[in-house]
């Protein structure tokens, strides 16, 4: 009988392979390492920002801002201003002249002043010779008035009440206030008497009052159609009643036309 061979493993291979970890026996997937980054390449720069210095911090482009167009007069409008000097002052009776040359339009326009004064809250009333040409209607406070307020229907310029029903008429605050409709001792819209105080404001009296920002005032004294002399008259009583001294600038125009700087020397 022939001798059987017997085949001799060797051990030390598979133990060798059993040592390594599991993960290498796997497929190699992608590597989880971090790369080192490269200091000696210069980083990409973003178009939206913009740097001077290597060392400052990229910020965005400021936006442009954008011109708003000179508003451009029209060719009646520029053609009335042809006689009229804007660096120029006039004496308010050459000034009234001007204005009633350049007022064209086709009603009764309105001759206003705009006062700049060098005082803040000023205020004041005076009465000028020929009214403002224009009719204010004026209400007394009484139960007919005070439901047309509780409505929203305000069809007065002026209220006049009783120091009795300020109690009253202090719970409409909010809706007269507002408007400039509260009566006040200020503004001489309180009185015992108010049918003899509505016609004396219907006489021609006017209030006046800085504006609650500025210290400017603006009032009409009058109409195109009241002429020279009447218009004159009524300018110099209301720059009377205000002082010359405090007036800083002052300005009279037309509603439709250019403003003559007036002289108070």
């Amino acid at each position: 009988m022939g001798q059987k061979r017997i085949k001799v493993l060797d051990l030390s291979k598979k133990t060798a392979t059993s040592d390594q970890s599991p993960v290498s026996s796997k497929k190699k997937g992608k590597s989880t390492e971090k790369k080192p980054v490269r200091t000696d390449v210069a980083p990409k720069k973003n178009k939206a920002y913009t740097s001077s210095e290597p060392n400052e911090p990229n910020l965005p482009k400021k936006a442009k801002s954008k011109k708003r167009p000179r508003k451009t007069r029209s060719k009646r409008y520029q053609s009335l201003k042809k006689g009229i000097k804007s660096d120029k002052t006039y004496s308010p009776k050459k000034a009234i002249e001007l204005v009633l040359k350049s007022a064209n339009a086709r009603f009764d326009e309105s001759v206003d002043i705009d006062i700049v004064v060098r005082k803040e809250k000023l205020s004041g009333s005076t009465k000028l010779p020929h009214g403002t040409g224009k009719k204010q209607k004026i209400a007394i406070f009484d139960r007919k008035i005070e439901e047309k307020i509780k409505k929203g229907k305000i069809d007065f310029d002026l209220l006049v009440a009783k120091p009795a029903d300020m109690k009253k008429v202090a719970k409409y605050g909010k809706v007269l206030g507002p408007k400039s409709l509260m009566p006040n001792t200020k503004a001489g819209t309180i009185s015992d008497e108010p049918e003899k105080l509505v016609k004396k404001l219907q006489g021609g009296e006017i209030k006046y009052k800085t504006e609650k920002k500025a210290p400017l005032i603006h009032l009409t004294i009058g109409k195109i159609s009241f002429g020279e002399k009447k218009l004159l008259e009524n300018l110099k009583a209301l720059l009377k009643s205000i002082n010359p001294r405090l007036i800083k600038k002052a300005v009279l125009s037309s509603t439709m036309g250019p403003g003559v700087k007036l002289a108070l020397d």
